[in-house]
């Protein structure tokens, strides 16, 4: 694992910078950017971006859109979760959403 990796996920100084990261936050940036060019209407594609932005989640996901993270690999996002417009994530560390929960709604 690069340590940078390393460093960022154990809340040490680290370099975004770094090879792997900014590979790592380029992929994630890409695919929020695909996400957000797609409808409501465009459900397949949208699972299949959300299934590559957030490997680690539950069934039931739904983000309105646009969605924006760091690397997006390191959110969990557990099963029944809706996010309204506009849903961003600062996952340079561990993020865990838990079952059942609305983001953004009044």
């Amino acid at each position: 694992m690069d340590s940078d990796l390393e460093k960022m996920l154990a809340g040490q100084p680290h370099n975004p910078a770094s090879p792997v990261l900014s590979q790592m936050s380029q992929l994630a940036h890409r695919l929020c950017r695909d996400y957000s060019l797609h409808t409501e209407t465009d459900k397949v594609e949208r699972d299949a971006i959300l299934d590559k932005l957030f490997p680690d989640h539950k069934d039931g996901i739904h983000v309105q859109g646009p969605v924006n993270v760091d690397y997006g690999k390191f959110t969990h996002i557990g099963k029944e979760f809706f996010a309204n417009f506009n849903f961003t994530v600062l996952d340079g560390a561990s993020v865990t959403i838990g079952d059942n929960v609305c983001v953004g709604l009044m």
